[in-house]
């Protein structure tokens, strides 16, 4: 399995960072609809986790927003 590790620099604050991402894969699921399911999302504070499938492909992760 490949990882894949980023660092993106941000000046929102915590809060508005996570509002942004949270919103992105549900906005992710909606616009690709047909090639996206089995999204999950957990998050405790400002570390979350998601999975998802696309395209016969199973992708999973975790996010800290600092």
């Amino acid at each position: 399995m490949a990882n894949l590790s980023l660092d993106i620099p941000h000046s929102q604050t915590q809060e508005e960072a996570l509002h942004r991402i949270k919103q992105l894969l549900s906005r992710l699921q909606e616009e690709q609809k047909g090639t996206i399911s089995n999204v999950q999302e957990n998050w405790d504070g400002p570390n979350g986790s998601f999975s998802f499938s696309a395209k016969g492909f199973n992708i999973a992760g975790t996010i800290q927003v600092t």
